[in-house]
């Protein structure tokens, strides 16, 4: 999942089971990582590691200007552009299939 940061106030991200998904650590491949570490957080993206049976809730928050949100399989990009208005909130589901909008 690929998130762009443009006009992004707010973002949470939670796995199925309500586990909220958290930064993931500077090594990767610390024996200690759990499940929910997984999310990278740059200047104009932030990216979340998911499995192909997994559904991830993502709550999200803006200022009005559009961004987009990305699933990227290994058959396609899927693309959901985010609101250009002054103050927006929106719920996506995204999973292997792609973005369901709550």
């Amino acid at each position: 999942i690929v998130i762009e940061r443009k006009g992004l106030t707010r973002m949470d991200a939670i796995l199925e089971d309500g586990t909220r998904i958290e930064a993931a650590p500077l090594k990767l491949l610390d024996p200690n990582v759990r499940k929910e570490q997984r999310m990278e957080r740059g200047d104009r993206f932030v990216v979340i590691g998911a499995r192909n049976d997994e559904k991830i809730g993502l709550t999200l928050a803006g200022n009005g200007l559009a961004g987009q949100v990305l699933i990227i399989t290994a058959e396609r990009i899927h693309s959901l552009p985010l609101p250009n208005e002054a103050s927006w909130k929106r719920s996506v589901t995204a999973s292997e299939n792609g973005l369901l909008t709550k």
